[in-house]
């Protein structure tokens, strides 16, 4: 049995309203669309800013760090041979050079030298607003960054069923699948995309030589993608739209491919996805089930790129991007929680403990290595 909190907050009307006013509509036949692939670069514009290579360990494991402010961008591998690893400009799309020659794009993957077509090891490396490392990682430490409070720390689950305290799981207000995720799915070459704002943000996912990505301003409304690369490879792209945290999962557990909806319970501020095949909940931010007949099992993350819509365009205007087409009515122009990104004591859901560290929503990314998690402020790299 679920043990949950609810919460009565004026802000989550708007969800209820989105999941009580939305309409599903035709999405056609075919749920992927590609037009002409012989396309221009008359929509790239020319990238200035400065990327910055930053070589560390965390939790006993040596890291690569690369990133850029102006470019709005930071990624992060594991580096068990210790390579000497650094920043290339105005190489795009190549970020970083190793040691050996080989230069990397900011997926790890190697574009040409003697490892060209290997892929880096990544971290579980996330971009999002500071508050959430700091409620879910209490005492994390950031890079170049004043020390955290001895005291921090977060209550400990007293309840069999659940491994977080089931006393913060709180009822966001929608309802389970309220807020619905996306399966049917339309995607147009990044060359010829028309709805996209230069510094709207993105969420980049690759396998191979199948580069896509999933605009912010649809996962805000949906939350959730589930989508399947060439057939081998099953994703659920998700996404929280309170803590500015996107990651990747493996669709595939046990054995069995599921898919993930949008449960309506959130822990932390942070979205909690259910998978179809158990019934069990689990958190974007531990990477872990729960809640449910998985309780425990941890689940694959696979790596994304976060950055914006000019950088992306840039670097890979032969990428697909999924579309406004989701065959639900949404205002995917506007942004669905009025200042919230911006507005530091705008905060609908409470924190278990609030890092002042940093401004709440200051984006970071943050490395997280077996439970253990190091902060990377977007301004250091510059």
């Amino acid at each position: 049995m679920r043990s949950i909190r609810i919460l009565n907050k004026i802000g989550w009307i708007i969800l209820l309203g989105m999941s009580l006013a939305s309409c599903r509509v035709n999405g056609g036949e075919d749920p992927m669309e590609i037009v002409n692939p012989n396309i221009g670069n008359e929509n790239v514009i020319d990238l200035q800013g400065i990327i910055r290579v930053i070589q560390d360990s965390l939790n006993g494991q040596d890291i690569v760090v690369v990133g850029s402010q102006e470019i709005n961008f930071v990624s992060s591998f594991l580096n068990p041979s210790k390579e000497s690893f650094v920043a290339l400009q105005d190489e795009y799309p190549a970020v970083m050079q190793g040691a050996d020659g080989t230069k990397y794009d900011f997926f790890g993957v190697g574009l040409e030298g003697p490892q060209q077509g290997s892929r880096l090891s990544h971290t579980n490396g996330l971009m999002g607003f500071w508050m959430t490392f700091g409620a879910f990682y209490p005492g994390l430490e950031i890079y170049g960054g004043d020390p955290p409070d001895p005291a921090a720390k977060i209550e400990v689950s007293t309840n069999s069923e659940w491994l977080i305290p089931s006393t913060r799981v709180f009822d966001g207000g929608p309802g389970k699948d309220g807020i619905p995720s996306l399966e049917n799915l339309v995607f147009r070459l990044a060359d010829r995309v028309d709805f996209m704002a230069p510094e709207d943000l993105v969420i980049g996912f690759r396998v191979g030589d199948d580069i896509r990505a999933y605009p912010h301003k649809i996962l805000d409304w949906h939350e959730i993608v589930n989508d399947d690369v060439d057939d081998q490879v099953f994703t659920s792209i998700t996404y929280c739209p309170l803590t500015g945290t996107a990651s990747a999962w493996n669709r595939e557990i046990g054995g069995k491919v599921t898919t993930f909806g949008v449960s309506g319970l959130l822990y932390n501020t942070n979205l909690m996805p259910y998978d179809r095949e158990t019934d069990s909940y689990w958190s974007q931010m531990r990477f872990d089930c729960v809640n449910g007949s998985s309780i425990g099992q941890e689940i694959e993350v696979q790596m994304i790129v976060e950055t914006s819509w000019n950088t992306w365009l840039n670097l890979y205007p032969n990428s697909i991007v999924l579309t406004p087409e989701t065959g639900f009515n949404r205002n995917y122009q506007q942004y669905p929680y009025g200042d919230y990104r911006t507005n530091d004591n705008n905060i609908i859901f409470p924190l278990e403990y609030d890092d002042q560290r940093l401004p709440r929503k200051e984006r970071v990314h943050a490395v997280i290595l077996d439970g253990v998690a190091k902060a990377y402020p977007l301004p250091i790299f510059n």
